[in-house]
């Protein structure tokens, strides 16, 4: 399975022949990002020359890269705190749960009750295994996940490894969010990013991969925004109470009274998780998305064509961006902030609706 595209396949096999400086991959979750390091990473550690094709026969080294469990490929993923006193290799346990549910499902994840984080011990442990040469390969390779969830500090202490990487060290950071990557480490990398996956590769990983039946990955393809892990939730909820509430909404926010809009809010505020309130609200942009489109042949939501079509009339486009713009921040907030939902959805739809006004 090769989710990569020409671009990105170019751009890592012209380091093959050469010193690879520290890269930085970055683009949305689920559109190949750590697929790519992976096998990347496979290729750095194989031996044989050339090297093993992912779709052929596979050497040893290559095999356990696949498996995830190469020797010298390390894992670094955010995971909760310890508190105080924390020392390097402290969250090892929490990262060989994250590598179990991969190991099963590549694209899958473990999901942690407490807040994550890389913090500066996990940096220190990275500093000590980046200056030891691991036995039997040639290079240590380090693959950061999710890297805009490091902390500042842990930043900071990578900042020289990331300045004067050892001859036998390649270190790869991947984010969703370049923003919250410090300015000294971004000016230091090779960045590539990471566009959608188009739909038919998303379709046919649903059917191939995950035994989707082929109607329901047609429809899940083209609302996945290009995104492996989003077309399985939209697959598993296809029937969900969520979306249907979603185009709910969007068809009475405009002339609904304002009581009406915030029982609706705390209605989506209690699904349960913030996971489920955020796939509300990916469908909740999508539908705005086609709005903002304004021709029906177009639409994503095709199943909701109809009602979106209707609810076209009632806006002015230059106004559709800012409601994406506030969906877009109410989402990430919620997921990567302790936010009141409640609160947060009850402004979210006020907001909306005075954007029609």
């Amino acid at each position: 399975m090769d989710l990569k595209s020409d671009h990105v396949r170019s751009f890592l096999n012209a380091y093959l022949r050469d010193r690879i400086p520290p890269l930085l991959f970055i683009g949305p979750e689920g559109v190949g990002k750590e697929h790519a390091a992976v096998d990347f990473a496979r290729l750095i550690c194989c031996n044989r020359r050339p090297k093993c094709e992912l779709a052929g026969t596979l050497c040893e080294s290559c095999q356990k890269a696949v498996r995830l469990e190469h020797h010298a490929i390390h894992f670094v993923y955010p995971t909760p705190s310890m508190g105080g006193g924390e020392k390097p290799g402290d969250d090892e346990t929490e990262i060989g749960k994250i590598l179990d549910v991969k190991r099963l499902d590549f694209f899958d994840t473990h999901r942690f009750a407490k807040k994550v984080s890389i913090r500066i011990a996990r940096a220190r442990a990275i500093i000590q295994r980046a200056n030891i040469k691991p036995f039997g390969s040639g290079r240590n390779v380090f693959l950061v996940c999710r890297a805009d969830l490091m902390r500042e500090e842990a930043q900071n202490a990578i900042l020289k490894l990331v300045e004067e990487p050892p001859g036998h060290t390649v270190l790869i950071c991947l984010t969703e969010n370049l923003d919250s990557i410090l300015p000294t480490i971004r000016s230091r990398c090779q960045r590539l990013r990471f566009s959608p996956l188009r739909s038919s590769l998303v379709e046919g990983l649903l059917v191939d991969y995950y035994s989707t039946p082929v109607t329901a990955a047609r429809v899940a393809a083209p609302m996945s925004q290009g995104s492996i892990r989003r077309a399985r939730e939209i697959v598993a909820e296809q029937d969900d109470v969520g979306r249907k509430h979603a185009y709910e909404i969007v068809a009475g926010l405009v002339d609904a009274p304002q009581s009406w809009v915030i029982k609706n809010a705390l209605m989506v505020s209690r699904y349960g998780s913030r996971d489920s309130v955020a796939r509300f609200l990916h469908e909740l942009a999508s539908a705005y998305r086609d709005i903002m489109t304004g021709e029906e042949s177009l639409f994503i939501n095709q199943d909701q064509a109809r009602m979106l079509a209707a609810q076209t009339g009632n806006w002015d486009p230059r106004r559709v961006p800012a409601v994406l713009d506030r969906i877009i921040e109410t989402h990430d907030e919620i997921l990567r902030r302790n936010l009141n939902m409640e609160a947060a959805l009850v402004d979210l739809f006020l907001d909306i609706k005075h954007l029609r006004c």
